[in-house]
């Protein structure tokens, strides 16, 4: 019996042009050059942490540590590195990026992986606006003939990129009148007319997700780049509120060819408030009968102060199934986990 080719990706092909390993080694050498240029520092964060994320929406994996002496001591993998790299601008580092594995449990999907590469990068000095400038410049370089071609549709990424508030998204894709503070019964009442599901126990961010991901998601970024930005601040625990509009954070995210490719925002540096909104998820959490560990070395740092600040996480791998155009992030990875786990 003649032995089996090995279990990769069929686009790895040694020696043949498109090989993968090679397409994806090239893209993240662009990708990096592009910072190294702007004088950004390359860091590295540990995947193990002590705490997971508190977000609801975000599963982190669980493992344990066990000492020589038997003692456990329960750790998570990191589902961006977003806390530790910002205690290294809160001790005085302004420009810095990373290129690194990325954990979400539970996520497997056309669009998702439970693992996946991605870029994080800080900024001091700057708000949400720079996200999207920088990000503008960052996907220029990888396309330098200046338009993406994808799924039979191309992308002109050397005009203004389109620039839309969540509630213009709304508004316009699901045609509802619906305006920040917004209520639970508003969304309630859009769901039902709309013919959606409303279960008792749905919260706020259930109701406005069911809307959105119906209506607006599918919507965004088909004939165009299409930066959606502020968000209700319910649904950004990490960016700062909006000065003339504290119902709103300055939340940003980019679609393109419906992808969703960033999130980003002009980062929230007061403590009180980060604990305030870690508390309620962790309370959201606690209901949902689920232990609590407490993060803490963030809410640290912001004690110890760090001014003005932005920030963005890049799904690389999304990046490059435009550069590939697929709609399936399978097809990017050489060893996609939909292989080797079920359901």
């Amino acid at each position: 019996m003649s032995p089996q080719r090995p279990i990769l990706n069929e686009r790895c092909r040694p020696g043949e042009v498109g090989d993968l390993l090679r397409v994806r080694s090239a893209f993240l050498r662009d990708v990096r050059d592009f910072f190294h240029q702007r004088d950004f520092l390359e860091v590295e964060t540990p995947l193990l942490i002590p705490a997971p994320d508190p977000s609801p929406h975000l599963n982190s994996f669980r493992t344990r540590y066990t000492a020589m002496n038997a003692q456990e001591t329960e750790l998570f993998l990191h589902t961006s590195p977003e806390f530790a790299m910002k205690r290294m601008v809160a001790l005085g580092y302004p420009r810095l990026f990373q290129i690194c594995k990325f954990f979400r449990n539970g996520e497997i999907s056309p669009h998702h992986n439970p693992e996946f590469t991605g870029l994080e990068w800080y900024l001091m000095g700057a708000d949400y606006h720079t996200v999207m400038s920088l990000t503008e410049d960052l996907v220029r370089s990888l396309w330098p003939e200046g338009s993406i071609h994808y799924q039979g549709n191309t992308f002109d990424i050397s005009v203004p990129w389109e620039r839309l508030t969540v509630f213009e998204a709304m508004n316009c894709y699901a045609g509802t009148s619906l305006q920040p503070g917004c209520s639970h019964e508003e969304l309630s009442a859009v769901c039902t007319q709309k013919g959606l599901s409303v279960a008792e126990d749905d919260t706020w961010d259930d109701l406005f997700f069911k809307i959105f991901l119906t209506y607006v998601e599918p919507e965004l970024g088909k004939t165009r780049p299409t930066f959606l930005m502020d968000y209700p601040i319910e649904m950004a625990a990490l960016a700062r509120p909006k000065p003339d509009e504290p119902r709103l954070a300055e939340r940003v995210e980019l679609y393109i060819g419906g992808l969703e490719l960033c999130n980003g925002y002009s980062e929230l540096t007061d403590p009180e408030m980060q604990r305030s909104r870690w508390e309620e998820e962790w309370a959201y959490r606690r209901e949902r009968g689920e232990e609590v560990t407490r993060e803490r070395g963030l809410l640290n740092a912001l004690a110890w102060g760090m001014g003005e600040c932005t920030g963005v996480a890049v799904g690389l791998d999304r990046l490059l199934m435009l550069k590939l155009d697929t709609t399936c992030i399978e097809d990017v990875l050489p060893f996609p986990m939909k292989e080797f786990v079920e359901g």
